[in-house]
């Protein structure tokens, strides 16, 4: 197999240096080639790097391929093999949705990452940067969440991440204040005293007595009522 110290792919279209790519990944794990020919090329400049979807269409932007190796090319491209291989996109809905956000997304693409560095570990020399950045390694990422082990599941490495990331997030914020104590009545201080009460049982009585005399008082000047005018005519 030839390598990039033997052919010169600078003067090459970008699809054939991707065919060359494809060529690559033979002398790594000829066993996947059938994978990695049925991917089918789309040119999307802009994306800064190469992707595949659940469809088997494998995008690159020429500008990122134009900076590849011909074995940093062979790596990503059977990197985005694995993808498909391992069903990512399918599994993708089980672990984060339908509808998921940019963040779950991108926290679940790193999992799936970590996964195919493991498995690819042995040429794990000749992965690329994308952009300024490293690429997704075992090492970096248990840097970044010491709790990781090897040989986990991607659903198991996403919600590792997750736990870790609502811990951190929980202790940056600032602690809740307890409450202000409750206002308490003025009036509730005051005791009850029965003998400042002016609402007592001696006072009704008092002034019951007091009516009664006075009605004795009128009611000499008064006829006493006839009981059959006040109910009716008697029997």
């Amino acid at each position: 197999m030839t390598t990039d110290t033997e052919i010169d792919i600078s003067s090459m279209t970008m699809r054939e240096r991707v065919a060359h790519f494809r060529m690559m990944t033979f002398q790594w794990a000829p066993y996947l080639s059938p994978y990695v020919y049925s991917l089918v090329l789309v040119e999307r400049p802009g994306i800064g790097t190469m992707s595949v979807d659940m469809q088997g269409r494998m995008y690159f932007d020429p500008k990122f391929v134009e900076t590849l190796t011909l074995e940093q090319g062979g790596y990503v491209v059977l990197h985005e093999a694995w993808h498909l291989i391992l069903r990512h996109c399918h599994r993708s809905k089980d672990i984060i949705g339908p509808n998921p956000t940019a963040r779950q997304r991108g926290r679940l693409n790193v999992a799936y990452d970590c996964v195919i560095w493991e498995l690819m570990e042995a040429v794990a020399q000749h992965a690329p940067k994308i952009g300024n950045d490293e690429c997704v390694t075992f090492h970096n990422l248990k840097a970044r969440y010491p709790k990781l082990v090897r040989n986990l599941l991607p659903g198991q490495i996403y919600s590792l991440m997750l736990e870790q990331d609502e811990e951190e997030q929980k202790a940056a914020r600032p602690p809740v204040p307890p409450p202000p104590p409750p206002v308490q009545d003025e009036d509730d201080d005051e005791e009850f005293d029965p003998d400042t009460e002016s609402d007592s049982d001696d006072d009704w009585e008092s002034e019951d007595e007091e009516q009664d005399d006075e009605g004795e008082e009128d009611g000499d000047d008064e006829a006493e009522p006839d009981l059959g005018d006040a109910f009716g005519e008697g029997i």
